[in-house]
C-alpha cells in the first residue's frame, strides 16, 4: 500500500482550501477515515471517500423562499401567527423540562422564538406558562404529514410539522389544507424516500474549518459544509443523525465554538437530484400554500418541500 502524509497530499493540490472543503462533504465514514488518517493518509481511502459524496443545504430551495417571501412582505396576521407558534413551542419545552434553562431542546425552542422577533417579555411568559395550571392539563406532541401537492403540474412533496395537544383537530386542519390547495394527503412517513429527519446546527464565525470539522466529527456528526447563506459570515452547517444533534451541540459549544442555532429539521434525501423546478405560476401557488399553513393552522409549525 501506498503512504503519503496529509502535508504532502495539500501541497500537491493547487488548492488546499478547496481540498478542505470537498473532504467536509463526505460521508461519516470517509470523514473518519480522512480524520484517522491526517498524519499517515493513504490514498486509495481518498478515492473511497470522494466516491460517496453528501451535501448539508437543508431541503431543497429552503433560503430561496423564505427571501421571497419575506419580499413580498410580512402583514400582521402573519407575524402573529409566526410569534404565538414560537411561543408555544417554547411553553411545550418548558414543560417537558420543567423550565430548566440548560436543556437544550428548550435552548433551541428559544433560538427559533428570538429569530422571529419575539420579544424577551414573551419568552420569559411562554416559559412561565408551562408552570400553569392550563399548561398541566395539555399533553404536546411533534406530529408529521406528508402530502404531495400539484403547482401548475408540477408535483411536490412536502412534509408538514405540526405541535398539537390534540391530535385529531390537528389532522383534520392539516388534512383541509391539503385539499384546499389540491393535493393528496398522504400517509405519515409515505416520503420517506424523499426526505431524512436530521439534526441540524450553525456556527457562526468559524476562524479554523479543519478544528470545527474535526470536533463535530469527534461528536458523531455526519457532515460539515460551509453555509449557502450569504448574509453569514464564515459560517458552517453541521448535520448529524437524529439522535445525535443535543451531544454534537454540547461538544462544540465546550470546544469553544459559536454555536447560533440549532433544530431538527427534514432534507432531501437526494440533494443534487431531487428537487423540482417550478414555473411562475407554480411558485405563485406555492407561496400562497405556504402563507396559509402559516397563517391558518395554528399547530402547524413547518412545511417542507422538495421545490427549487
Amino acid at each position: 500500500a501506498v503512504h503519503i502524509t496529509s502535508h504532502f497530499i495539500f501541497n500537491l493540490c493547487p488548492e488546499p482550501t478547496k481540498m478542505r472543503r470537498i473532504l467536509t462533504g463526505i460521508t461519516r465514514q470517509g470523514q473518519r477515515n480522512y480524520q484517522n488518517a491526517r498524519l499517515n493518509l493513504h490514498l486509495p481511502a481518498i478515492v473511497a471517500a470522494n466516491s460517496s459524496f453528501i451535501t448539508a443545504r437543508g431541503f431543497a430551495g429552503h433560503n430561496k423562499w423564505s427571501k421571497i417571501r419575506h419580499k413580498k412582505g410580512a402583514n400582521d396576521k402573519k407575524k402573529a401567527a409566526l410569534m404565538g407558534k414560537a411561543s408555544l413551542a417554547i411553553t411545550a419545552a418548558a414543560k417537558d423540562c420543567g423550565g430548566d434553562m440548560s436543556n437544550l431542546r428548550l435552548q433551541s425552542a428559544i433560538s427559533h422564538a428570538k429569530s422571529v422577533q419575539l420579544t424577551k417579555d414573551r419568552i420569559e411568559e411562554a416559559i412561565s406558562k408551562a408552570t400553569s395550571r392550563a399548561a398541566a392539563e395539555q399533553d404536546f406532541e411533534s406530529l408529521r404529514f406528508d402530502a404531495m401537492m400539484n403547482f401548475d403540474g408540477t408535483k411536490i412533496g412536502c412534509v408538514i410539522t405540526a405541535l398539537s395537544d390534540n391530535r385529531n383537530r390537528t389532522t383534520q386542519q392539516v388534512r383541509h389544507l391539503v385539499s384546499k390547495h389540491g393535493g393528496e394527503f398522504l400517509p405519515t412517513d409515505n416520503l420517506a424516500y424523499m426526505f431524512q429527519h436530521v439534526g441540524w446546527i450553525v456556527v457562526d464565525g468559524v476562524e479554523d474549518e479543519d478544528a470545527l470539522m474535526e470536533c463535530a466529527l469527534e461528536a458523531g456528526a455526519d457532515n460539515v459544509e460551509e453555509s449557502d447563506d450569504e448574509e453569514s459570515d464564515n459560517s458552517f452547517v453541521v448535520t448529524t443523525e437524529e439522535k445525535d444533534l443535543f451531544q454534537v451541540v454540547t461538544a462544540l459549544r465546550d470546544a469553544s465554538h459559536n454555536v447560533s442555532h440549532f433544530e431538527h429539521r427534514y432534507i432531501l434525501q437526494d440533494q443534487d437530484h431531487g428537487g423540482m423546478e417550478l414555473s411562475p405560476q407554480g411558485e405563485d401557488e406555492l407561496i400562497d400554500f405556504l402563507d396559509k399553513a402559516e397563517e391558518d393552522t395554528e399547530d402547524v409549525n413547518n412545511v417542507y418541500h422538495n421545490a427549487i
